[in-house]
């Protein structure tokens, strides 16, 4: 038996030694398509959708911390965020709102935001009724693309300078959208101008990546330790 999320994991791991004719495959799919259907069907009562920028806690996070690669100043990047969405919410009339990393202290991270709404723990509240997704890279775009919501990719200049990777990280997931990816300090122009475009939402685009990285087929609609539980409750295996 082969449990598998989606098309991408089959395709890297369909000439595994341990794949052969032989082997069912259990088609299952990313945790994040569990909490979409079960908050599916809830409304949200707002007609002031925001901006949503979906923060990683780039200069505070815990992983890069442990590997020694936490060289982001958060002054220098806050500042440059807060600065960019204040003038796309003015330019464009629409407020903006933060939605922080889930580990984040949003105390710290509000004093770079003093104009800005911000929150932690509602990332799908927030992207549900979010007007568009401005982000760098997250888990958190599998919602942002399940319900079909414009996704906007940028960086800053800290994030090109650091010794970690953002920038090609950022790029990567723009492609699998075939999206642009904009640095904000000195594209702004170019953001701009391309705003309005960027809010048309490519369904095709979207629909692929779902099929690539979240669910490809089937409709099983258990969690991965459901399914096993079924399997081990039917004694497939012991």
């Amino acid at each position: 038996f082969y449990y598998c999320r989606a098309k991408k994991y089959y395709d890297h791991n369909k000439n595994h030694f341990l794949i052969s004719k032989k082997t069912k495959i259990i088609w299952g799919h990313q945790k994040d398509y569990e909490f979409f259907i079960q908050n599916k069907k809830k409304k949200i009562h707002s007609l002031n959708k925001k901006i949503v920028f979906l923060d990683q806690n780039v200069p505070y996070h815990s992983d890069l911390i442990a590997l020694g690669v936490n060289d982001i100043n958060p002054k220098d990047y806050y500042s440059s965020i807060n600065r960019f969405l204040e003038k796309v919410s003015n330019k464009f009339k629409i407020k903006a709102h933060v939605c922080c990393h889930p580990r984040a202290k949003i105390k710290k991270i509000k004093n770079f935001f003093p104009n800005i709404s911000i929150s932690v723990g509602d990332t799908l509240k927030q992207i549900k009724n979010a007007k568009c997704l401005i982000v760098h890279d997250s888990t958190a775009l599998n919602f942002g693309i399940l319900y079909s919501k414009p996704i906007i990719y940028i960086y800053n200049n800290a994030l090109m300078r650091s010794k970690w990777p953002h920038v090609s990280e950022t790029m990567f997931a723009a492609k699998k959208l075939k999206k642009k990816i904009y640095n904000i300090d000195v594209e702004e122009k170019l953001f701009f101008n391309n705003f309005k475009k960027e809010l048309k939402v490519n369904n095709l685009n979207y629909w692929i990546y779902v099929k690539n990285y979240i669910k490809y087929k089937g409709t099983n609609k258990n969690s991965a330790e459901e399914t096993f539980d079924k399997f081990r409750l039917h004694k497939v295996w012991k």
